[in-house]
């Protein structure tokens, strides 16, 4: 980039220095983003400013740091580099962020939309070949000494056995960190106001929301967090508990074995693990399992959940939620691996009985159709997924159970996709009347996604205000028949702040407020 291209896009920096300084990029979907290869040099720019802390007054020194790449070195960047918050690192490599006028080999996910400064971005997955992040990390499942790469499809598994840290319960405050990259957020805690990682907050898979009502934090937020404590080696881990005097979740149902247990060989009674998360999702090793002898060891089971675009071999599975079941022996040894990845699949002497649990927010992320919802485990001698064709669905529990010999090591849950989302669609018939959801995600930057439904045909619109009740955008004008419907609102061109989202009928209105942060 030429020194009048750096200075003026320095002034940018400058300008948009506070609402940047997160390095928001804006919860891209991961299947939104086509994945390139590219090379070039690298340019770096760096900001200083000072940032007065709303939680105590207090003013510090930010920096913002952005990466930019010249494909044709010719001086000029044709690609703006996504390499996440300033205090991001990978956990799974010894990769670095590049410096100036360093040439590098960038894999990463390129966004459809260009950035502020009409630039085409690149969410950087891979520098140098050596890794950088994974687009579909479960990262909550990062609790323990596990043999996953991080690389996502094709890993060797989230699974840690029983060689994880004991919890201790702590309590901690300080300014929320959030990593916005994707729409699965991760979650940090700086606790000394020095914009750096002190402790990584575990809340659980993106779709896991507590009864309480208690929300996960936004950028910037003054929180109190108690938890369970893990040792971990980039960053020491807290599995929130709760937030601000908000239950998130029962800390007996995490337990010092976090879900897993030990099947005895010899058991005369069934043995359960759950997933950490969700105790409606698990496995029972009932007696008999061992089949005189077929296996010689006792068994630690696991079962965890995965981001869905984070399951090997999916092929054309429309995947709405996923599990990973690990069996370890008393050498650590997962005995659901094979050839050193997840997938395998074994036959006992017994009949396992599963359950797996999905939730509302996993029907609606991509309107699955709750009634076509089917169990798939993968088969690696077929290389293929096979059908559990005993599986009972129950729609009032949103679960599917079964009993069966062989237990999979990668087993899923796929459905057809609807128009519209059948949780909105149940709860307007259920009602009979208008529905308006609540945004998601919320607070969101730049999209976020507004159902609602409406009982009768008939002129509907669906608008959007400022603060100051001033109409920004409409984004449904027309009639419209019975039944729900999704909208997606775009606010890329819209300032930070807080807006009103208003459904109108002739015998109806009602708003919701959502708020945008850059």
């Amino acid at each position: 980039m030429k020194s009048t291209h750096t200075h003026a896009l320095l002034l940018i920096i400058l300008m948009f220095a506070v609402s940047h300084l997160n390095a928001r990029q804006g919860h891209f979907r991961p299947d939104s983003l086509t994945v390139v290869t590219i090379s070039g040099k690298v340019i770096v720019t760096v900001a200083t400013f000072q940032d007065t802390l709303k939680h105590n007054d207090s003013v510090v020194t930010r920096t913002v740091t952005k990466y930019f790449l010249d494909a044709n070195t010719n001086g000029i960047a044709e690609y703006e580099l996504n390499f996440g918050p300033d205090w991001y690192s990978p956990d799974s490599s010894d990769a670095v962020r590049p410096l100036d006028g360093e040439t590098v080999v960038i894999s990463g996910g390129q966004a459809n939309r260009l950035t502020r400064d009409s630039l085409i971005m690149v969410i950087v997955y891979d520098i140098n070949d050596k890794f950088w992040r994974n687009p579909y990390d479960a990262y909550w499942n990062k609790m323990g000494t596990s043999p996953h790469d991080g690389r996502g499809r094709g890993h060797k598994g989230y699974g840690f056995g029983f060689m994880h840290d004991s919890l201790t319960t702590i309590t901690v405050s300080g300014v929320a960190l959030v990593d916005t990259t994707f729409r699965n957020e991760q979650f940090f805690i700086d606790v000394n106001n020095d914009q750096t990682v002190d402790y990584i907050l575990n809340f659980g898979p993106y779709w896991y929301n507590p009864s309480s009502n208690a929300k996960r934090p936004a950028v910037g937020d003054s929180v109190v967090i108690v938890g369970g404590l893990l040792n971990k080696r980039t960053a020491p881990m807290i599995i929130v508990y709760s937030i601000n005097g908000q239950v998130w979740r029962d800390s007996i149902t995490v337990g010092k074995d976090l879900g897993g247990c030990w099947s005895g060989k010899d058991i005369k009674q069934g043995s359960t693990f759950h997933s950490p998360f969700d105790t409606n999702s698990f496995v029972t090793m009932r007696q008999g399992w061992s089949g005189g002898g077929m296996m010689n060891n006792d068994l630690y089971g696991q079962i965890l959940e995965l981001v869905p675009g984070d399951v090997p071999n999916q092929g054309n599975e429309k995947v709405m939620a996923a599990y990973e079941i690990s069996l370890f022996d008393r050498n650590g040894n997962n005995v659901m691996l094979q050839n050193g990845k997840v997938g395998n699949h074994i036959n006992f002497g017994s009949s396992a009985q599963v359950q797996l649990h999905f939730t509302d927010y996993q029907l609606q992320w991509n309107n699955f159709n709750k009634s076509t919802v089917q169990v798939k485990y993968w088969d690696n001698n077929s290389d293929n997924w096979t059908t559990v064709s005993n599986a009972s669905l129950s729609p009032a529990t949103n679960s599917v159970s079964f009993l069966q010999n062989t237990v999979g090591g990668l087993v899923i849950l796929t459905a057809e996709q609807s128009a519209v989302s059948d949780v909105v669609a149940d709860n307007a018939q259920a009602a009979g009347s208008y529905a308006l959801s609540q945004n998601y995600p919320n607070p969101f930057n730049p999209t976020t996604v507004i159902n609602y439904a409406i009982p009768k045909a008939g002129m509907v619109t669906l608008k959007v205000y400022n603060i100051l009740g001033k109409e920004v955008a409409t984004l449904i004008s027309g009639n419209q028949v019975q039944g729900s419907y999704s909208v997606e609102f775009n606010a890329s061109d819209f300032p930070s702040g807080m807006y009103i989202y208003q459904l109108k009928s002739a015998d109806f209105v009602t708003s919701k407020k959502m708020l945008l942060v850059k």
